[in-house]
């Protein structure tokens, strides 16, 4: 069977657009994935910061109410609540960058902005762990929010998986 020159144009023009297309619609998903992937990584730091603010947090509330219970008889005790004041407003500096990006954050800011507040209190020996406790419930709550996005839950599912793994190795 003979093919004619017009016939094999034809055929040799159709396989190139079928590969144009193909290449086409690989580039698209391609384009879209690496995007969802940009955006996961910025909501990773996110949630590293967060990380890092609620360990701060956490580390002044001890030590802010161990100022407090001693009333600054123990000499220490206010250089270790100053110095762990200067890693949470590190932390905070951190969170302060996500503020124009996220809508959710408010709540937590005003929360984060009553901050020199409560810490005038504390340094008149006043109890505030209902304060550290709303605000270490609100970064939780966050964290758990960036987990339940519906494309993090692959990376969910990985995080269970190596946790799953690593109990495993530990208990062996």
């Amino acid at each position: 069977m003979k093919i004619s020159i017009r016939a094999a144009i034809d055929i040799l023009a159709f396989s190139v657009f079928l590969l144009m297309l193909g290449s086409g619609y690989f580039l698209y998903t391609s384009y879209f994935k690496y995007k969802d992937s940009e955006q996961l990584v910025g909501y990773v730091e996110f949630s590293n910061s967060l990380s890092k603010l609620l360990i701060n947090i956490s580390n002044e509330k001890v030590k802010s109410d161990i100022y407090a219970k001693t009333q600054n008889s123990i000499p220490f005790v206010k250089l270790q609540l100053k110095s762990s004041r200067k890693m949470t407003n590190k932390s905070l500096k951190e969170i302060y960058k996500y503020k124009d990006k996220l809508d959710s954050l408010k709540n937590l800011l005003d929360q984060l902005n009553l901050l020199k507040k409560m810490r005038k209190k504390n340094d008149n020996f006043e109890d505030i762990n209902k304060y550290f406790s709303n605000i270490v419930n609100m970064i939780i709550q966050h964290q758990r929010n960036i987990l339940q996005f519906s494309y993090m839950k692959e990376l969910k599912s990985d995080i269970d998986v190596s946790i799953a793994l690593s109990k495993t190795i530990q208990r062996n």
